[in-house]
Parts: C-alpha cells; sequence; structure tokens
C-alpha cells in the first residue's frame, strides 16, 4: 500500500493477513490517513497470455480479494481500477530477486528526496508496484513511469 497526501507520497506499508480478506481490509482502512479526502487506486486481475504459468483459479481468488477490499474501502472514498498496461506498460517483474526491478528504478528517479526516505531499504516489488501506480494516477509521471510530469 502506497499512501499519498495530496501528490506527495507520505508512506508505504505491506498489508498482509494470513486471516483473509476482512483482516486486510481492516488493517487498511486502520492505516488510512485521517481526515482528508481517500480515493483508492486498485489494479484489476487480469489474465496475461504472456504468461502461461499463472493459475486461472489463483486469479480468480486475487480478484474475489480485490473485490472485497475495494468493496470495504469504497465507503470511505471512491475507487479507480487500473490494469498494469494502463500504469506501467510493459514492464516486466524480474526474474529473480538478483535482478533490479524496472518500476523501482524508474519510481526513484521520480521521488523527491522527502519521498526517497519513505521508501528506503529492502522494498520489495509489490510496495513500488503501489508507488508506481499513485504516480501515474496523479499525473506525477507517464506511463511507463518513464517521465515524470511534475518536478
Amino acid at each position: 500500500m502506497a499512501v499519498f497526501k495530496g501528490t506527495d507520497l507520505a508512506y508505504v506499508r505491506r498489508i498482509y493477513s494470513p486471516y483473509g480478506n476482512e483482516e486486510i481490509a481492516n488493517e487498511i482502512i486502520q492505516w488510512l490517513p485521517s481526515p482528508g479526502e481517500k480515493r483508492f487506486v486498485v489494479e484489476r486481475p487480469r489474465e496475461y497470455p504472456s504468461r502461461p504459468g499463472v493459475r486461472k483459479a489463483d486469479l480468480v481468488t486475487l480478484s474475489l480479494c480485490a473485490g472485497f477490499i475495494a468493496g470495504r474501502l469504497s465507503q470511505y472514498g471512491p475507487i479507480a481500477w487500473v490494469e498494469a498496461p494502463d500504469w506501467k506498460g510493459s514492464i516486466p517483474k524480474p526474474k529473480s530477486a538478483r535482478y533490479p526491478y524496472i518500476v523501482a528504478t524508474r519510481c526513484q528517479r521520480i521521488l523527491t528526496p522527502t519521498e526517497l526516505l519513505v521508501v528506503k531499504g529492502n522494498v520489495p516489488w509489490d510496495i513500488w508496484d503501489a508507488v508506481g501506480m499513485g504516480l501515474v494516477y496523479l499525473k506525477r509521471a507517464t506511463v511507463g513511469l518513464t517521465q515524470a510530469l511534475r518536478g
């Protein structure tokens, strides 16, 4: 999860619960900034024919989870559904942890020095995806994160 106040990255947090969607939604709600306007950007899971190793059952589970959480969050603000190509273009996931993640590298070039302090350390790829999605949604970067749009 990446939280922006206005258009500035305020904090990031990895949300995980072994107990299910309700607990995940509750944890996200607990971390919502208050007061202020809240908008949510959620990536819509989808099948990519170029990735034959992804099981359809996993996509169904992920879609149900995303839908449930978005339904809960919609009580606090509007939901914008985006698909991966709409915000990151065709940037692939790294083949292993040994390779740099292009989304992370591009986000680091766009974020301000103060924002970079928010994401210091060994940040997992899903956090960088949340940051990148937010940057494009807030029109701070182009699709594919190739160019900063403010600065």
